[in-house]
């Protein structure tokens, strides 16, 4: 049940935010009931919600970049071809983790005591956790409101894809979205009683002098202060940005300039001529960009956003995109998009945290709850899951590439 709901709520609001809430969620739901090694939980929670990441447009950066760079509409020109990848290579991801987490076991200083029986990966009862799930709706309203904010921005998504020469762009629709949700949170605490020159404002008194006593003397406001104000008289608006990615502003922005300055050197057309006479024929482009990208691509080249914008850079390349093969088969072309759209969000279950932004979020969360994951472990368990995901991928886009 956990494993699809993890898979459809990715499918509607990407991996990121399944990754930032979900990863809480289960640290917490492990505890309360009795597992000791969340292990296999939290594993299928980050399998589910990366392979879902490929279906629509707007789950990943990734797939938007993709589908502006090559001007795909986002259903017919996108979601069309991704949406059975994902979801066959969902269906065999999901008995594969469940038989790896089955026939293996924790190891032995993760269990309670010497003489107490090894717990398995998935027990087989677990302890239900005394708690009213209501209780932690702290806004039903809000919630109502921003579900609903998120579901209709989708569907205007997908609607403007349909619009002809691009005149609507993916942030005119999401910044319009988020403007509309910051102010509802704003005008949803005006009510809150706060006292802006008392929270701000301190008085302190000069040292006398000649045994006069001077005036009081304002302060100066200071940056903290203020901030320390808006936390206290917004709170829910101030911890909603909080928790934006803004670093992934500075980031992004760097891989492009990375990217543009290997083009403008000639490493890119390079890479091209190397990729235009490696992918020949549609399965060997498909087989071939559907592997390298999640194995080394988006491990060593700034996580899966640097991979896919590198590989953009690398595919509309004149050496590639006029090649004798491409320009004589465009299932050639067509293959490279979309294994590239697969592989870079299969490619977050990678041998190493930096292979996504969801990897190292994922990391983190799990860390700050008291859940370490070794290295190891990670490069040890997505290795074997990783060769089955980016294989089933690639033979559903061959079929599709094909027969479609």
């Amino acid at each position: 049940m956990l494993y699809t709901f993890w898979f459809l709520a990715a499918v509607v609001v990407g991996n990121d935010p399944i990754v930032l809430s979900g990863t809480a969620f289960l640290a917490y739901f492990t505890r309360v009931t009795g597992i000791v090694d969340p292990t296999a939980w939290t594993f299928s929670q980050f399998i589910a919600a990366n392979v879902a990441s490929a279906v629509l447009v707007s789950s990943n950066p990734t797939n938007v970049l993709l589908a502006g760079a090559f001007k795909l509409n986002f259903i017919t020109g996108y979601t069309a071809y991704t949406v059975l990848p994902s979801l066959a290579t969902a269906f065999v991801a999901f008995p594969q983790t469940y038989l790896s987490f089955t026939y293996f076991h924790p190891s032995s200083r993760s269990t309670i005591s010497d003489s107490h029986p090894r717990q398995a990966f998935i027990p087989s009862k677990l302890l239900p956790p005394d708690v009213d799930s209501r209780s932690a709706l702290l806004d039903k309203n809000g919630a109502i409101f921003h579900a609903s904010l998120l579901i209709v921005t989708l569907a205007v998504l997908v609607g403007t894809s349909f619009v002809p020469g691009g005149k609507v762009e993916v942030w005119m629709v999401t910044a319009a979205g988020g403007l509309l949700g910051f102010f509802r949170d704003i005008w949803s605490e005006r009510s809150i009683k706060a006292h802006f020159k008392a929270s701000i404002i301190e008085l302190e008194e000069i040292p006398p002098q000649n045994g006069s006593r001077s005036p009081p003397k304002l302060t100066r406001l200071s940056l903290p202060t203020i901030l320390q104000y808006l936390s206290r008289r917004f709170p829910t608006t101030c911890s909603t940005i909080s928790r934006l990615p803004l670093s992934l502003l500075p980031f992004a922005g760097g891989v492009f300039i990375l990217a543009r300055s290997l083009t403008s050197l000639g490493w890119t057309s390079i890479w091209a001529t190397w990729l235009s006479r490696i992918c020949i024929t549609p399965s060997r482009t498909v087989f071939f960009l559907g592997f390298f990208i999640p194995l080394i691509l988006c491990p060593l080249f700034g996580t899966n956003i640097g991979a896919a914008i590198l590989s953009v850079e690398i595919l509309r390349d004149a050496n590639f995109a006029l090649s004798p093969h491409v320009l004589a088969d465009p299932r050639i072309m067509k293959g490279a998009i979309f294994s590239t759209a697969m592989a870079s969000n299969v490619g977050a279950v990678s041998w190493c945290f930096s292979a996504s932004l969801a990897g190292l979020l994922w990391e983190s969360i799990l860390r700050q709850k008291g859940i370490k994951v070794r290295r190891r472990a990670f490069a040890g368990w997505n290795l074997a899951f990783l060769p089955v995901l980016a294989g089933t991928a690639s033979v559903v886009v061959l079929l599709e590439i094909l027969y479609w």
